[in-house]
């Protein structure tokens, strides 16, 4: 079955040819990953594909033969539920902007919150990445996303809850969805800034390893994604040391909207759903 998703990378090889020599590529490791990084941050800034991910293992979910609605899981902690948002976290503003743009999505999980018209999540308060981890089989296995919007590990860096190995964590996490859910897409986002300067080292060094733990699962065929959010914000946009406000879940919203757009076909190009 054909993908029918256009990628963005399909270009970055047509103009890796064109620009690289025809030597091997152990021999120029640096000056090819220097220009995949060019190529990737001119062309999509807010979906950052690790540089060492292939053109064909970086796909998006296929779409061939759909008449349903696009299934999103947002998948968190209290950021995602939307704590201390009117708002009610980056979903409702995200909701809207797909809508808008023409997209046929539903939002899927276990938990509601918000007054708007889609407001199914999985944003579970105070959650640290292994206490989503626990639970999250069950959940893929009822709704059967089709994208994951992934932003967690924000718990593990407020309670210094093993920082260190925080990003194994998140690598075992996203292999248990993509085991549960090999032609979903997830999109792993880097945290949210933090109030507090102790925090935000250990946020720091946390998404510093981001786009490792994401672009390793890339290289071997994953449909996995690593989406800057963390840029977006300050901490002028924060309600408290942890949770955005309205502005910052606007600016969350954005990015996955960015995003998404990147990774879906234009909505004249789906099937209308019935």
């Amino acid at each position: 079955m054909d993908d029918v998703f256009a990628h963005p990378l399909r270009r970055i090889r047509e103009k890796l040819v064109r620009r690289i020599p025809a030597r091997p590529l152990a021999a120029r490791p640096c000056r090819l990953l220097t220009v995949l990084v060019t190529l990737v941050t001119s062309i999509t800034p807010a979906l950052c594909v690790p540089a060492y991910a292939s053109a064909t293992a970086v796909r998006a979910p296929d779409r061939s033969g759909m008449t349903r609605p696009l299934r999103v899981m947002p998948l968190g902690d209290s950021i995602t539920s939307g704590h201390g948002s009117s708002p009610w976290s980056y979903r409702r503003d995200l909701w809207d902007d797909l809508g808008a743009a023409g997209y046929d999505i539903d939002f899927v999980g276990s938990q509601r919150g918000g007054r708007f018209g889609d407001p199914d999540h999985e944003g579970h308060p105070g959650f640290r990445i292994d206490q989503l981890d626990a639970p999250v089989a069950q959940w893929l296995t009822t709704y059967r996303p089709d994208l994951v919007l992934l932003h967690i590990g924000t718990n593990d860096m407020a309670q210094n809850y093993l920082p260190e190995t925080a990003p194994i964590r998140l690598g075992l996490l996203i292999d248990k969805i993509t085991g549960i859910l090999p032609e979903a897409a997830i999109l792993v986002a880097s945290l949210i800034p933090a109030g507090d300067a102790s925090i935000q080292r250990r946020i720091d060094a946390f998404n510093a390893r981001i786009p490792e733990v994401v672009g390793t699962r890339a290289q071997r065929g994953d449909r996995v994604y690593y989406i800057d959010i963390a840029s977006a914000l300050t901490p002028s946009d924060l309600t408290d040391a942890l949770h955005p406000n309205d502005t910052g879940f606007r600016k969350m919203a954005d990015r996955w909207m960015r995003a998404l757009t990147a990774l879906l076909p234009p909505p004249r190009d789906r099937p209308a759903s019935t």
